[in-house]
């Protein structure tokens, strides 16, 4: 492990990397500034932000990224901050990052607006960060130019595994409608799914209604009616068992629930659309 630093001190790449280098020019597309390694406590309150891109990977222990919200840092964690995004690394305990900043007018143009944190999951990408920083740190010579294509290798891994599913936004609904669709009967809280799946409960609750129109709690709600149709058309069942079957404690509070949204009360449901059987 790399012995604590001072993250506010970090070693700027120099031109000459560059500049004595057969190609002679950083890379037009993309150029990292700085990797640099940091393990130890996070306790800095100062939140600011900077003008230009950054990776931060964590290698070791736990913490927080707080920016416009708080995300928890666990190990293999990738996260990607955009420029202008005040944010901060928070822990109590030792944890171990590497910082990788670096500028990208192409992708300054992609996404000019980017004020959220992009984060995904993976061992293998948070490694090869860790190989370029061990690189950058032993190689000698002009080697501007090697830095250049390996972090543009870097930052198309990461954009690769965030759109396939590492643990891109997509995963984390899907793994909540899994949730819902398994335990729909049982009580069912978000914020400590939430916590288990490593973002916050706003966060979630945010994208959760991107993808698929609803709140947690109305898409629960669907589901647990669907359900309670379900039965009302093709059982016997009295209403007093079908409600706690699909989740409602109460019949009283299941009924209120089940007219608001078709309509009609169960028993009268039951009756105008019972299937002959």
């Amino acid at each position: 492990m790399p012995a604590q630093r001072d993250p506010d001190h970090i070693r700027i790449f120099p031109e000459t990397l560059w500049s004595r280098s057969a190609v002679g020019n950083r890379s037009g597309e993309l150029t990292p500034l700085y990797v640099d390694r940091f393990r130890g406590p996070r306790r800095s309150t100062a939140s600011d932000p900077h003008d230009y891109w950054e990776i931060t990977a964590v290698l070791g222990g736990e913490g927080r990224l707080e920016s416009t919200e708080s995300r928890p840092l666990k190990p293999w964690d990738v996260c990607l901050v955009p420029p202008g995004l005040a944010h901060r690394e928070a822990s109590e305990g030792i944890m171990d990052t590497i910082w990788l900043g670096f500028r990208s007018p192409r992708l300054d143009k992609r996404t000019p607006q980017a004020k959220v944190l992009a984060t995904i999951h993976s061992r293998s990408l948070a490694e090869e960060i860790e190989r370029f920083w061990i690189f950058s740190k032993q190689s000698g010579g002009a080697i501007g130019p090697e830095l250049d294509a390996h972090c543009s290798l870097l930052l198309s891994r990461f954009h690769r595994l965030l759109q396939d599913g590492t643990r891109p936004d997509s995963s984390l609904v899907q793994r909540l409608l899994r949730h819902m669709e398994k335990h729909f009967a049982e009580p069912i809280e978000v914020g400590s799914l939430a916590q288990e799946y490593g973002c916050s409960t706003g966060y979630l609750y945010r994208l959760f209604r991107q993808k698929t129109g609803y709140s947690p709690q109305a898409w629960l709600t669907r589901l647990r009616l669907n359900h309670a149709i379900q039965l009302l058309q093709h059982s016997d069942l009295p209403i007093t068992e079908i409600a706690p079957t699909v989740g409602y404690r109460d019949p009283l509070y299941f009924s209120r629930i089940f007219r608001r949204s078709t309509g009609e009360s169960p028993s009268g449901y039951r009756r105008n659309h019972r299937t002959p059987g």
